[in-house]
């Protein structure tokens, strides 16, 4: 991700011609978003794609600190991934723990708002 990202930035994360090529949106700044463990402030969120996937895309929601807080899939196989632990914070052994499953429709709340 770029040092100071702002809505409504669109890179490439990666690039290998066939092979990576992923795309990130930023589409919000702000906010917050309530993990088991606290709640997480002036959250990022975006979306990614990648052109080798024409029919997949992930929103994601960053956290300051954390990185990564939301996977969610909005379009392709219903998956979500959710920050639930951080060991170590602070450290650069910070250990994370993501709880990831496949999700019925009733829990796409739980990708928070647009």
């Amino acid at each position: 991700m770029k040092a100071s990202p702002q809505v409504p930035y669109a890179y490439r994360q990666e690039f290998l011609a066939g092979q990576a090529e992923d795309t990130e949106w930023i589409v919000n700044r702000g906010g917050s978003f309530e993990l088991p463990f606290k709640v997480a402030r002036q959250v990022l969120t975006s979306l990614e794609f990648s052109r080798l996937e024409p029919r997949v895309l992930d929103k994601k929601i960053y956290a300051p600190g954390l990185g990564i807080i939301v996977e969610c899939a909005v379009l392709g196989p219903k998956e979500t991934a959710t920050l639930v632990s951080v060991h170590g914070q602070g450290r650069r052994s910070d250990r994370r723990k993501l709880a990831g499953h496949r999700a019925p429709e009733a829990d796409w709340g739980r990708c928070g708002s647009w």
